[in-house]
């Protein structure tokens, strides 16, 4: 699972909980990886998962072309795209998540 967020966006800071929850129910799963990029500097980057409470890795990247090509990404073992959720995750897009993601670790 691959995640863009920004210390600015208050999307993102709303999302933080929904990320952390399922990071730790899918978390240990040998099918699956979290990482979440921050557009931010790696200082500023480390102030916002402090603050948020952020269980999962998070890197600071700060080159738009490799943000837009994993923002909100769910890679297959295969490498293959599977899903994107960019912005706001009302209940409805958590649920596709939270389907996706068991149909992922499934075996």
């Amino acid at each position: 699972i691959r995640d863009r967020l920004s210390p600015s966006c208050q999307l993102c800071a709303e999302n933080a909980a929904f990320w952390n929850d399922m990071y730790d129910r899918y978390g240990t799963s040998p099918r699956l990886r979290f990482v979440a990029m921050s557009d931010s500097d790696a200082e500023e980057t480390r102030t916002y998962v402090t603050d948020h409470a952020l269980r999962f890795p998070v890197i600071s990247v700060t080159d738009d072309r490799l943000l837009d090509a994993y923002n909100g990404h769910v890679i297959s073992p295969q490498g293959d795209l599977d899903r994107v959720w960019p912005g706001a995750l009302e209940e409805l897009r958590q649920d596709e998540i939270r389907a996706a993601l068991d149909s992922l670790t499934s075996t």
